[in-house]
């Protein structure tokens, strides 16, 4: 009995199985696979990186005026002279700048003793950044004993100050003891006027030759076997005239054909007026009057003429001129004449730079000096700015005590018989200046110098008696 219900049960299932096989199987649908797109990139977005705003130009920075000292080439500090004794001092200065130094420059003299040397020296040549010159000037040691001293700087084209990184003030100087009695002097070396260049050795000095002292009535002509006037003349004669041609030869037997020199003196009266001084020469001159140097060419060259003016008082006038020659033709011929008919008035002498150097550019009579340029200049062509002038004239004075009163824009000075009276030498605008000086009764030489920096320029000098 329960075999065939297990029978029955089997059965049951088989049929269950063989109906579910046979029945109809509906597939699925199919489920496509997902397509990917491909992926695009972006386009990149550009940040506009801003432009730059145009740079100005830096304007390059002006160049720079220095000096540093490098020797003294002759006088050595405390060197010994005699009272009166002419000696030229040079200094051997180094452009530390970045200015290069033309000719327009100058060596000027700063402070302390002048000891009868020009204001102003021009330099001999240009000196480019990082080059030496050599700078001189004559001087005439003072006539009392003692020591003495005078501090120099320079000064650009402008006119402006400036010296050397060696000291506090820029200054350098010349420092001499005055003796009475002789000393053996110093034997300068050659001045040369720049570096590089070759170095000229100096020939040996004569030892001169002791005789009379010459009787001189004329010039009094002291002559030297070197050309820098150092130590004893090895000869001194009485020469009647300063007109020489030597040509290839000695002036003189004993002394050398070349590198030799001569210094002549001599007092002579003059009418009051304004003077020409001219000099034919080969090599170098330089004439004083009075101790005022009115010639300066003291350089190597051949032969030429040059001049310089001056007024004088009436009366005796100290002249003196010295001379070298280096080598080849000797030349010296001094002369003068005087210009009254030509500036009866004040002379006038117009520079087209701000430090009176070198030749003027205008010589003539003025009436007064009473100028208003305004922001005009002096002459057609010539600049509105940084020129300076010179007026000189012999004026009558009764005995009294004057003011003397100028009006400037810019500097301006005064003198009355070589007297400086008024020192407004610097920049600015309109001013009055005066002094009060006493006169004796006769003629007084008179001289104003004026320079303008910029803008309005104008002048005025005019005097009353107290």
């Amino acid at each position: 009995m329960r075999a065939k219900r297990w029978l029955l049960l089997l059965t049951i299932v088989a049929a269950l199985l063989l109906g579910a096989c046979g029945s109809q199987v509906t597939p699925s649908p199919e489920i496509p696979f997902p397509t990917i797109p491909t992926a695009i990139p972006p386009t990149p977005r550009v940040t506009p990186v801003p432009t730059a705003p145009p740079v100005s130009p830096v304007p390059s920075p002006a160049c720079l005026d220095r000096a540093a000292f490098d020797s003294d080439v002759t006088v050595p500090p405390g060197t010994a002279f005699l009272p009166g004794q002419s000696f030229v001092k040079t200094w051997r200065l180094r452009n530390a700048g970045t200015c290069t130094w033309t000719t327009d420059y100058a060596l000027a003299f700063y402070t302390g003793d002048r000891m009868a040397g020009a204001a102003i020296v021009p330099f001999p040549v240009a000196v480019p950044e990082g080059s030496t010159v050599d700078l001189s000037v004559a001087l005439v040691a003072p006539a009392g004993a003692g020591t003495y001293e005078g501090r120099w700087r320079l000064q650009n084209a402008g006119g402006v100050p400036f010296g050397i990184v060696e000291s506090t003030d820029g200054s350098f100087g010349v420092r001499i003891v005055v003796q009475t009695t002789p000393t053996t002097p110093v034997t300068p070396t050659v001045p040369v006027t720049a570096s590089p260049g070759p170095t000229t050795t100096p020939l040996p000095t004569a030892t001169p030759t002791a005789g009379p002292t010459p009787i001189i009535t004329a010039w009094k002509g002291e002559y030297f076997a070197n050309a820098e006037l150092a130590g004893s003349p090895a000869l001194v004669r009485d020469d009647t005239a300063v007109d020489f041609d030597w040509g290839g030869n000695a002036p003189a037997d004993g002394l050398p054909a070349d590198a030799f020199s001569v210094r002549w003196t001599r007092t002579l009266p003059f009418e009051a007026g304004p003077y020409r001084f001219s000099a034919t020469v080969d090599d170098g001159v330089r004439l004083w009057v009075d101790n005022h140097l009115v010639i300066d060419d003291w350089r190597d060259g051949s032969q030429r003429e040059v001049i310089g003016d001056w007024t004088v008082t009436s009366g005796n006038h100290d002249i003196r001129i010295e001379y070298y020659d280096r080598a080849s033709q000797a030349v010296v011929r001094v002369a003068w004449d005087n210009l009254s008919g030509i500036y009866p008035d004040w002379r006038g002498q117009y520079w087209s730079n701000a430090t009176l150097s070198g030749s003027p550019a205008l010589v003539q009579n003025e009436g007064t000096i009473d100028f208003n340029w305004g922001a005009g200049s002096f002459a057609a062509g010539m600049p509105a700015d940084n020129f300076s002038a010179r007026w000189m004239r012999v004026a009558s004075f009764d005995a009294a005590t004057y003011r003397f009163h100028i009006v400037m824009d810019d500097g301006a000075r005064l003198w009355v018989d070589e007297n400086l009276v008024v020192d407004s030498w610097q920049d600015g605008g309109f001013r009055e200046t005066a002094a009060d000086v006493t006169l004796a009764a006769g003629a007084h030489l008179v001289r104003v110098e004026y320079y303008e920096r910029g803008g309005e320029a104008q002048l005025r000098l005019w005097w009353e008696k107290r």
